[in-house]
């Protein structure tokens, strides 16, 4: 069917299908860790991300916990959502594990370091031995939070507020 050179497409006219080619993504897309560290570096780092349901995460102590490569902790305290990396910076180790649970406190496995819901140490055992992890230097990354029904996560402290991105008057 011929159209004028002027046609514009409307919602009951098809659009031509694309020309997408025969060849398959290559798997080294999935599988390069440049090419993740670049996805992880230019994207998911940099925009918001939906971590769960606000229901999740009702009472203070309630964590909403995911693993795929940097695990990010949410938990309300004081009528605020906390976003954390939950990697510890006296080992670099992360917290182990998928899903939502409570606890009056996060804590290391391996030195016995203590967070309170805040992010804050809550108590560092044999500091002394300890004396290059200063305690500022040992809390965990934080990021922001927002909710809308759903948890979401950035850990880019920089980020437009999700209200602006949503397009919510």
């Amino acid at each position: 069917m011929n159209k004028p050179a002027d046609f514009v497409f409307t919602p009951t006219t098809k659009a031509p299908e694309p020309e997408l080619g025969l060849r398959g993504i290559p798997v080294d897309r999935y599988t390069d860790p440049v090419f993740i560290k670049l996805e992880d570096d230019c994207i998911w780092s940099k925009t918001w991300l939906l971590a769960g349901a606000a229901c999740d995460v009702a009472e203070p102590g309630d964590f909403l916990f995911s693993k795929p490569r940097e695990s990010v902790l949410v938990t309300p305290q004081r009528m605020a959502l906390f976003a954390r990396s939950t990697t510890f910076a006296s080992t670099g180790k992360s917290i182990e594990g998928i899903g939502v649970w409570n606890s009056p406190y996060l804590s290391c496995g391996f030195h016995g370091l203590e967070y309170h819901l805040d992010g804050s140490i809550k108590e560092i055992p044999e500091a002394h031995d300890f004396l290059r992890v200063c305690p500022r230097g040992a809390e965990p990354q934080r990021g922001q939070c927002e909710a809308w029904g759903f948890i979401w996560i950035s850990m880019d402290l920089g980020i437009e507020p999700l209200i602006d991105i949503l397009g919510c008057p």
